[in-house]
């Protein structure tokens, strides 16, 4: 943990469904307390619509009377907040019920079941995350399809990954001596293409 004289106060946090960190500014005086696990928030916390609100007929709000849950430190260290503007703490914390159970609601916790169940299989999951992004053109008044940058030419199709596309791209290649490497698909695809 920490020593105290390092900041002003900590942020004990919790993510929720929709991945928003949602908690509460703690006095440095009152760190001790999360390492024992004595923060208290409401489990509805982790049940909010994007935009914060309750979601109707939430469970954790209108079936407990917006009930309490303790939160854990996760198995990161409290931290140093670097981006406010007076010396702060920012610590991840995930929630129990009162009865010490997991609170199921809580993002981290469900993953964490999810994971003992693979485990108890022998089994490790592994995962990847895809970044996806669109490219446009907006140097006119409607953005309108990419241009390459070399040649110039924008796009010939109005499919995203298009197989049509990819294949006048590596006929475009094979034409200029570039080496690609082609999907077995891709490449059948080619040769049926180039044969008509």
């Amino acid at each position: 943990m920490l020593e105290r004289n390092e900041f002003d106060a900590v942020y004990a946090c919790v993510c929720d469904l929709n991945g928003a960190m949602r908690g509460k500014r703690i006095p440095s005086a009152q760190i001790e307390k999360i390492g024992r696990g004595e923060i208290r928030m409401p489990l509805s916390i982790l049940c909010l619509d994007i935009w914060g609100e309750d979601v109707e007929g939430s469970e954790p709000v209108f079936e407990t009377g917006d009930a309490d849950g303790l939160c854990d430190l996760i198995d990161r260290k409290v931290s140093i907040s670097t981006w406010t503007s007076r010396p702060s703490a920012f610590a991840q914390l995930w929630m129990r019920e009162e009865n010490g159970k997991p609170f199921l609601g809580d993002p981290r916790r469900a993953l964490a079941e999810i994971l003992s169940r693979y485990k108890a299989h022998g089994l490790t999951p592994v995962v990847a995350t895809e970044l996806e992004f669109y490219l446009y053109d907006d140097s006119e008044s409607a953005p309108s399809a990419p241009r390459a940058p070399r040649s110039g030419r924008s796009s010939e199709t109005a499919g995203a990954l298009s197989l049509v596309e990819s294949c006048a791209v590596a006929a475009a290649a094979a034409s200029s001596n570039c080496c690609l490497l082609i999907l077995p698909s891709l490449a059948s695809a080619l040769n049926r293409s180039s044969s008509n």
